[in-house]
């Protein structure tokens, strides 16, 4: 089964750097939903999906479970 990944976005405009998590299909899906939460959160705020920087938010191991006895 496929499941959504997630991603950390950035957005930078002048000295101003926001940096936040979302989970996404993909990375241009990822970078819309953050631009649509940051512009929700501040409707002063004009930003468009390509002035966000997308990354894979690097997987975190499983939690190894002791061996059966």
């Amino acid at each position: 089964m496929h499941r959504e990944s997630i991603y950390v976005c950035t957005y930078a405009q002048g000295p101003t750097r926001i940096v936040g998590r979302v989970r996404a299909w993909d990375g241009r899906e990822a970078a819309q939903l953050f631009a649509v939460e940051l512009q929700a959160e501040d409707d002063t705020r004009h930003v468009v999906a390509r002035d966000v920087m997308v990354q894979a938010s690097p997987r975190t191991p499983a939690p190894r479970r002791p061996p059966r006895r």
